[in-house]
């Protein structure tokens, strides 16, 4: 009798861990949601390259800073909203899109301005990457407008 107890609580344990993980990929898909900030896929990762000014994060839906980061990326869209596009990109889904950008933990946030990548390192506050995304948008219109290469520098 307690063999079968134990049988039913291990069935039950993972039929709820397979539930709460199904749960978390349906809400990755939808991180963003409803707000300012550009939810990547394969074909829009792609379009980058051809132009436009973006601070992009690479999250995963299980990663605790990640939800943490959140509600500051939430309002840097909002505040960078017509000047610089704030997207963001499942790093967990898309495997081979964050590869391509060297994302070795999340999130990561990266400034693009077509082929050129700008990690940031800095703080995690709406003010940190709204500063960190207009000096680099500052450095492309600046290139832009010398006629130079953009070479934008790392914070």
């Amino acid at each position: 009798r307690v063999h079968g107890g134990l049988h039913s609580m291990r069935t039950i344990s993972l039929s709820l861990a397979v539930v709460l993980a199904a749960a978390t990929i349906v809400a990755g898909s939808e991180f963003y949601a409803g707000t300012d900030v550009l939810e990547l896929t394969s074909s829009t990762f792609r379009k980058i390259p051809e132009g436009g000014l973006y601070l992009v994060e690479v999250y995963a839906p299980w990663c605790g800073h990640c939800r943490n980061a959140a509600p500051e990326v939430i309002k840097a869209a909002s505040a960078l909203k017509g000047v610089v596009t704030v997207a963001a990109l499942d790093g967990d889904s898309l495997k081979a899109e964050a590869g391509s950008l060297n994302v070795k933990g999340f999130p990561t946030f990266l400034f693009m301005n077509g082929k050129n990548v700008v990690p940031f390192n800095g703080g995690r506050t709406a003010k940190d990457l709204v500063d960190f995304a207009l000096e680099q948008a500052k450095a492309a219109v600046l290139a832009r407008l010398g006629g130079k290469a953009n070479r934008p520098e790392e914070s």
